[in-house]
């Protein structure tokens, strides 16, 4: 907003400097000559579109009501003595009125938005609330003095001022309209990306043909005017769409000076009116969904900006409890994906509730600082997490790296921390703040909880402070791996079988029942492996299941197409494939000697297990659903 309203709060006006004011008097000079002589439609001060009313808003904002004096001296120059060769200059009480309309409309609407809003408009509420209580008002006295002028001075009947009123309260809204907006977009202006100007260049470029079109025989083509500004106005922003929208505007006025083209109607004053209709409409809706786009996006990012505040302890800036429990989860699975290895750390500040009760609870807080600066100069990997896990415990998450290189970082943690050199007396015999760490490590992250590592690296940090504090302790827990003879796959102790849940089902007994039997079939061909079985008995259980699989999948697909699954012919594409995938690494395991492990990584885990827990879940509330119209629509008795 320019000013704040009147009465309660006042603030002084951005100042209008000398340069300033000569160049929005230039523009509004400008603005008058077209309005009077391109816009014009051979009618005294009949025009859809008069950019001069909204020139005069803009400087009566920045200036006061004073400037409207001037600027009715300004329209009345211009107006007299500024003409096309040839054309002769209008009546003196007709330059008068169109002075007189802009000086008041343009001063109005800077009153009217003063009061009526404490900032600009920002949302499509504000637009209409700004229609109605600031464009509207000022455009019916801007609009009233001309109508009144050319019907009082015999210039038209009486009986067809009411078009000519209604023509010119559309074109003072529409310039109200167009000339604030761009306004605000120039006051903060931001350079526009390459992508955004593209965009402009094209949508100036598609305005321009449907234009041509329109006013050549093609009228309906005037209307793709308005959807390609409002693409626009989702992939520019405010300034972008406004330098698309006004050379728009302003083609589609001067173009129905040549001839009213699509907005031809039995008199001159009801095809003004239309046209000046259109153009308003289209202003508006543009304006409206650029607004609406913009609180979206807005939201967006305080939406993002708060969940990363959420994320965050308030007062070490580490991340908190509740997103150390979602990385670490998301690290065991990665680590079960990849059979890779993850740490975890536990760093405890050392007899921290005799520091507070010592030096106070600032000082405790200003040593949680320090200490969280000191983690996070360690540990800065981009992969690693740091957060604070409650009051003065710390943990780390570290991907990737082993028990050695876990213990050498905590160790390296324990130094950063002694070397702050923060006087503790209260911890003896170090004297100053030390920390306790311990580590835990997990291999391939196989029915691994975060409640389970948790508390691994936490029990190495009870052993690491009953040994005597300052010290690091690493868990000797690990989750063992074990190596069959067909390969070389690593397969934690615990992974013997893939167990089966009540929440995989579907509701349909037949898929259920042919899902329960793959899973058992794959936990046989895992036994096997594990077993270290001779070839031709693993195969021969390939084989089986390959037949299962087959069964179920046309079973399946003879379902989802019989209850009307809309993504069925992509389900049994998948299928296909699936079944294509299979059937290869098969005739490889038993023809080209490929080793048993790549062969059940795909068929029991790609085809079986993630197929049936990630596609297939897709349409169980589909299925459900159905099943419950069903048993809510009993058939209805049969007819002999």
């Amino acid at each position: 907003m320019d000013r704040p309203p009147t009465g309660k709060t006042t603030a002084l006006r951005p100042p209008a400097d000398a340069a300033w004011l000569f160049t929005a008097l230039a523009a509004y000079c400008a603005a008058a000559w077209l309005d009077a002589n391109v816009f014009a439609l051979n009618v005294h001060n009949l025009t859809p579109l008069r950019l001069g009313a909204g020139v005069a808003m803009v400087v009566c904002l920045r200036t006061g009501w004073q400037s409207m004096p001037l600027i009715a001296a300004l329209s009345l120059s211009m107006t007299l003595l500024v003409q096309p060769a040839g054309h002769a200059a209008p009546p003196l009480s007709c330059a008068l009125s169109a002075a007189v309309s802009d000086a008041l409309a343009g001063g109005m609407a800077a009153l009217l938005l003063q009061h009526a809003f404490t900032a600009p408009p920002a949302s499509v509420p504000d637009l209409f609330r700004a229609v109605g209580r600031v464009c509207l008002p000022a455009a019916v006295a801007g609009g009233g003095v001309i109508a009144l002028q050319q019907a009082a001075g015999g210039y038209m009947p009486w009986n067809q001022a009411g078009h000519l009123f209604a023509t010119l309260v559309m074109a003072v809204c529409l310039g109200l309209l167009l000339v604030y907006p761009l306004y605000r977009a120039c006051a903060a202006y931001r350079e526009l990306t390459g992508r955004e100007c593209r965009w402009v260049g094209g949508v100036l470029g598609g305005n321009l043909l449907f234009l041509l079109l329109s006013f050549n025989g093609y009228g309906g083509c005037i209307y793709f005017i308005m959807p390609l500004l409002v693409l626009l106005a989702y992939h520019a922003r405010l300034h972008g769409l406004m330098l698309a929208l006004v050379p728009s505007v302003m083609a589609v006025a001067y173009g129905a000076t040549m001839g009213f083209g699509p907005f031809q109607m039995p008199t001159t004053g009801e095809a003004a009116f239309l046209l000046a209709t259109f153009l308003c409409s289209t202003t508006m809706v543009t304006l409206g969904v650029a607004l609406h786009n913009r609180q979206l996006l807005n939201a967006d990012s305080s939406r993002e900006m708060w969940e990363q505040k959420a994320q965050r302890d308030p007062l070490t800036g580490l991340f908190n409890r509740s997103r150390l429990d979602c990385a670490l989860e998301a690290e065991l699975r990665r680590a079960q994906r990849s059979e890779d290895v993850l740490s975890l750390l536990m760093v405890d500040v050392d007899n921290f509730k005799a520091y507070n009760d010592i030096h106070g609870h600032l000082a405790g807080d200003a040593c949680l600082r320090a200490v969280a600066h000191a983690l996070r100069t360690v540990v800065h990997r981009a992969p690693d997490l740091v957060a604070r896990y409650g009051g003065e415990e710390f943990a780390c998450v570290l991907p990737g790296t082993a028990e050695t290189g876990a213990a050498q970082l905590a160790d390296r943690i324990r130094r950063a921390v002694a070397e702050l050199c923060i006087t503790h007396p209260g911890n003896t015999p170090a004297a100053h703040v030390t920390v306790s760490v311990g580590v835990a490590t997990v291999r391939g992250g196989h029915d691994t909880t975060p409640h389970q590592i948790i508390d691994m690296a936490d029990r190495a940090l009870y052993r690491a402070k009953a040994s005597g504090r300052n010290r690091v302790d690493t868990a000797s827990e690990t989750l063992p791996l074990l190596s069959c003879q067909h390969g070389g796959l690593r397969v934690p102790g615990e992974l013997l079988r893939l167990a089966w849940s009540s929440t995989y089902e579907c509701g349909e007994a037949r898929i259920d029942a042919q899902h329960r039997q793959l899973f058992e079939m794959v936990n046989r061909l895992l036994a096997a492996f594990l077993d270290n079985a001779p070839r031709p008995a693993c195969l021969a259980i390939i084989h089986e299941l390959l037949t299962a699989l087959a069964e179920h999948f046309h079973d399946e697909e003879a379902v989802l197409r019989s209850r009307g699954y809309p993504d069925a012919e992509h389900h049994a594409e998948l299928h296909a494939t699936l079944l294509e995938a299979a059937g290869n690494l098969a005739a490889r395991y038993e023809h080209a000697g490929l080793p048993l492990d790549a062969a059940l990584r795909v068929i029991a885990h790609e085809v079986v297990a993630r197929h049936m827990l990630d596609d297939d879940t897709k349409f169980h509330p589909y299925m459900q659903a159905t099943s419950e119209q069903r048993a809510a629509c009993p058939p209805g008795p049969r007819i002999r």
